[in-house]
């Protein structure tokens, strides 16, 4: 008997701190990450602002499928996992050489908010590229944020390494 309430007495102590941990978890994220291009606000925003250009530069890219508006406000891709869920990105704000404002849809989650805004230093352009999400649900979605945020986070680091590398690449 001994040994099956010292079992029943673990499970509840995991199950009750599975609960805890998640309460004390965030349930929205905030991240951003910048770069400095060597190339004009112009350049770098024709680069992000047409999406059929993130193949170019973007580290996670499925086969997408885009809408008649080529950039700018209104232009859209939208992809499906192999999952069978479909996401999309749709540019609502597009302010040329200065800021880049969009929405975006995972399977699974509220609609992400991403944003691009450029400012010229000198013969540079400093590119910061944001992301925010929330209203995870308790407790999964609360344990599933921080994997996405860490996922996201090293996605822009790679998504602004590429892009500078592509953009001052094309200028030589």
């Amino acid at each position: 008997m001994k040994p099956m309430r010292t079992f029943l007495l673990i499970i509840t102590i995991m199950i009750l701190t599975f609960f805890l941990v998640a309460a004390i978890l965030p349930d929205s994220y905030h991240m951003e990450r910048r770069v400095a291009i060597d190339a004009s606000p112009n350049q770098v925003f024709e680069q992000v602002n047409e999406l059929k250009n993130w193949k170019n530069w973007n580290p996670e890219m499925p086969e997408m499928q885009f809408n008649e508006v080529p950039k700018g406000a209104g232009a859209r891709q939208e992809w499906e996992t192999p999952k069978g869920g479909k996401g999309f990105l749709e540019i609502k704000r597009s302010v040329p050489g200065q800021i880049i404002q969009a929405e975006m849809k995972f399977p699974g989650y509220d609609t992400f908010e991403t944003n691009w805004m450029l400012r010229p230093a000198g013969d540079s352009t400093y590119v910061t590229w944001g992301m925010d999400f929330g209203n995870l649900d308790y407790p999964l979605g609360r344990y599933s944020g921080v994997l996405t945020n860490k996922r996201m986070q090293a996605n822009i680091y790679v998504g602004l390494q590429n892009l500078k590398a592509h953009i001052e690449e094309d200028q030589q």
